[in-house]
């Protein structure tokens, strides 16, 4: 299992400029949830950073457009659950970035949708 830092931390004026990954090339893990918006790698590593509860993403990197698989549960992660897939990359989330911080308080997240909770007038 091929296992190395794609993107260090990058810190300019003392604040983090991109989340840091680790990736296993030709690896998968079980139970991601397609996320179809991404164009890109970036768009899709970008994408996971910016949404709390999200651990990894799988991305199918032999099809065109790319296909962006995202983890919500550190389970996934469990050395039992990921497996060899060529053409897919697997990438864990090693540091998140301070922009990717949890909601704000009063925000659920429920099957990718953000639930904003208000208390009635």
């Amino acid at each position: 299992m091929e296992l190395m830092c794609i993107t260090p931390m990058l810190f300019v004026g003392g604040s983090c400029r991109e989340a840091e990954w680790r990736l296993l090339r030709a690896h998968t893990a079980l139970d991601g949830r397609q996320y179809v918006a991404p164009r890109t790698i970036r768009q899709c590593l970008d994408h996971c950073d910016k949404t709390a509860g999200c651990v990894a993403v799988d991305i199918d990197v032999d099809v065109v457009p790319l296909r962006c698989w995202m983890h919500m549960d550190a389970d996934d992660l469990d050395p039992d659950n990921i497996y060899t897939q060529l053409g897919t990359d697997h990438y864990q989330l090693v540091k998140r970035c301070p922009h990717a911080l949890s909601p704000p308080a009063g925000t659920n997240i429920h099957n990718k949708l953000i639930i904003r909770l208000s208390a009635k007038s």
